[in-house]
């Protein structure tokens, strides 16, 4: 990838392989629903690469129409990793295997940019999709919450669409592989 006149030019063999994934994505209404919302919520926020990121990774917009799309992002980015397994049941038993369901090791481990340590910390995808829930409920869920309070930072949006994308990105692969046993879900 590089960009050329601002535009972003993508390589060849990117193309390819999101190319061979089309027909895995249109074999799951889930799958292509989470994509969606994923889609949608890079519409409302885009992330700059990640430099910038941890440069200000206290940024919070500073006025009320860039803390919506900020919202509007962060809402999206669950809604994709709803559409997946659902809306997380309160048992952790059941969550489990709500993951294990999708193809998804829960205990699976990605890095997480912690806020307050300044640290990457490793956290598995049903603890942070747990967190996913509580925060959303917090900062974008209820429309009542005071516009004040409403401070979703950059590195905070980053975290949850990273893990909205690694969420759809193993479901793929599992379907995927499904697909070539002659067994899609």
């Amino acid at each position: 990838e590089r960009v050329i006149n601002n535009n972003l030019a993508i390589g060849e063999d990117r193309l390819r392989s999101v190319f061979r994934l089309v027909p895995v994505l249109v074999s799951s209404a889930k799958l292509l629903l989470s994509a969606g919302f994923l889609v949608m919520s890079h519409r409302d926020f885009s992330m700059p690469r990640t430099t910038e990121i941890l440069s200000d990774p206290d940024f919070v917009p500073p006025t009320r129409f860039e803390k919506c799309a900020f919202e509007n992002a962060l809402h999206n980015a669950y809604k994709s990793v709803e559409a997946i397994i659902g809306d997380p049941p309160k048992k952790e038993k059941k969550l489990l295997e709500k993951f294990e369901d999708a193809g998804i090791d829960p205990i699976r481990k990605m890095k997480k940019y912690d806020i307050n340590t300044r640290h990457f910390v490793d956290k598995s995808y049903h603890e942070l999709v747990i967190e996913f829930e509580s925060f959303r409920n917090k900062y974008s869920a209820h429309g009542s919450t005071n516009l004040g309070n409403r401070k979703i930072t950059i590195i905070e949006l980053w975290n949850y669409q990273t893990l909205a994308w690694n969420i759809l990105w193993t479901a793929l692969e599992f379907q995927q592989r499904k697909l070539k046993e002659g067994n899609p879900t």
